[in-house]
């Protein structure tokens, strides 16, 4: 990662609403799912420059997998209490291992080619009665700009995810459409910027202070309306791992 990538890596997951918001929701999540629980072994597929890692430290140890060393090595001095391994999904996996009670990868399948692979082997790092929290972009047809410059291979609508993740042995699955409110303004950007500013992106517009506070109240209130967005520009994915379903290696 050049230095220019590097340093903007760290600041739009340090302040930007989007971030923010989305990491509002997903504490939300394993707050209900875990009910409570402060020692689970978590491991954070992707960690980028860390911005998950304090938020999920609160439930329990976190280990993180990450490809680019210089980023890796800024997240470990962020967070010196999680274990930050050099790694890349699905095969260059030091933590193939490891068994873990709880995975997230927030954003992170959608810049891995072989996607179907990955899920299958995260699936294998489970604990019985683990879960796997999966954040994705939504609706190929915003596909743009802005996820070329993310270096995305694809987004995702809940049929796409949901056959994807069939795949697995897991059979407790819940989809979620997020990002619904702002769906309209998002969609109107995107698509300008697709077929107006082809080799633009504002990502970081929505940086202003105020500006900034206002979109994330709106997307983190969507925190209490998962199970009723028809739509969003992103897509939240909670896999269940039954106790009764064996690992096979």
């Amino acid at each position: 990662m050049d230095r220019k990538g590097y340093d903007w890596n760290i600041e739009v997951h340090k302040t930007h609403w989007w971030f923010l918001a989305r990491n509002f929701i997903i504490h939300q999540v394993i707050t209900s799912y875990f009910k409570g629980k402060k020692n689970l072994k978590i491991l954070d597929m992707g960690c980028g420059s860390g911005h998950n890692l304090k938020m999920l430290s609160e439930f329990g140890e976190v280990f993180a997998l990450e490809p680019d060393k210089q980023i890796a090595k800024y997240a470990q001095s962020e967070n010196p209490n999680c274990k930050i391994i050099i790694g890349a999904m699905p095969d260059d996996n030091p933590l193939c291992d490891e068994k873990f009670d709880l995975i997230v990868s927030l954003d992170v399948l959608e810049h891995i080619e072989d996607d179907k692979k990955t899920l299958i082997e995260l699936e294998k790092m489970l604990n019985d009665d683990g879960k796997i929290i999966i954040t994705v972009p939504a609706l190929q047809f915003l596909y743009g700009p802005t996820d070329v410059l993310a270096h995305h291979y694809r987004r995702y609508n809940k049929t796409m995810l949901k056959t994807l993740i069939k795949s697995l042995q897991s059979n407790k699955i819940k989809l979620y459409y997020f990002n619904s409110f702002l769906f309209l303004p998002i969609v109107i950007v995107r698509l300008f910027e697709k077929y107006f500013r082809k080799n633009e992106t504002n990502f970081i517009d929505g940086n202003i202070s105020i500006l900034n506070k206002f979109l994330f109240n709106i997307m983190s209130f969507e925190r209490f309306l998962l199970n009723f967005n028809p739509i969003g520009v992103s897509l939240l994915a909670i896999i269940e791992k039954e106790s009764h379903v064996k690992n096979c290696r």
